[in-house]
């Protein structure tokens, strides 16, 4: 029976190990979300004081930032690609451009998540429009939505999700405007990110 013993303790070092790793990855989600809820609160504690802190950001340092925290929750097969053809600061305000970051990076990956496409691609790229516009495009090749659809993602309460309740990407609109900035979608269709 004792010769057993070193067999039985590589098994469960190999168990204890996956184990370790799994609690590890929640630990990093879970640290992802409480900064993204401490984000959250920063911004409407600042709103209801009705003052706001704008700052000039680096859209591509941010977005960096928020890929890298996100990353976490990304799928190890999932292709990241970014671009950033200009390096044009923007006036915004970082608490609310980050929740509109995160949550478009998020449904890229729920998106994916469902599609399950061969090769599962989120393309983030910054752009300048012109002299004034900088733009941050963000796109996969997931699930995309119809023309229906389209009509509606901004509306509070709509989701394409079952477990969504349709303030996400509302909210994201509503922080866009209030920076004087604005957010759209496209989608070719159904299937076709």
């Amino acid at each position: 029976k004792g010769q057993q013993l070193p067999n039985i303790y590589e098994q469960l070092e190999v168990v204890l190990k996956k184990e370790h790793e799994a609690l590890w990855e929640a630990s990093k989600k879970i640290e992802s979300s409480v900064h993204l809820v401490k984000e959250v609160l920063h911004s409407q504690r600042q709103h209801a004081k009705g003052g706001t802190l704008w700052d000039d950001l680096s859209l591509a340092a941010l977005l960096d930032q928020q890929i890298l925290k996100q990353l976490i929750t990304f799928p190890d097969h999932l292709q990241l690609v970014t671009d950033y053809q200009t390096s044009t600061k923007v006036r915004a305000q970082k608490s609310k451009l980050i929740h509109v970051l995160v949550n478009l990076l998020k449904n890229a990956k729920e998106s994916l998540e469902e599609a399950q496409p061969p090769e599962p691609t989120i393309w983030v790229r910054v752009l300048q429009k012109s002299e004034k516009e900088v733009a941050i495009d963000i796109q996969d090749n997931g699930v995309g939505v119809s023309a229906l659809q389209l009509t509606n993602l901004f509306t509070h309460g709509f989701t394409t999700k079952s477990t969504g309740n349709g303030f996400g990407l509302h909210s994201c609109a509503n922080y866009m405007g209030e920076m004087h900035g604005r957010i759209e979608v496209d989608s070719p269709g159904v299937g076709q990110g």
